[in-house]
């Protein structure tokens, strides 16, 4: 399978490209208790000034 193919199929499944689901899935992972919103951005890679 090719990888246009793959994110294509995981697209149509998820309704996510690839980069976002990563994406999310970093915030995700960076929501620890008590942690703000701020500190979970610039965790999952947000460039916040």
């Amino acid at each position: 399978m090719s990888e246009r193919t793959l994110n294509r199929h995981f697209q149509q499944q998820t309704s996510l490209t690839w980069s976002e689901w990563v994406r999310r899935a970093k915030l995700m992972e960076a929501l620890v208790p008590g942690a703000g919103p701020l500190r979970a951005a610039g965790g999952a890679g947000a460039g916040l000034r």
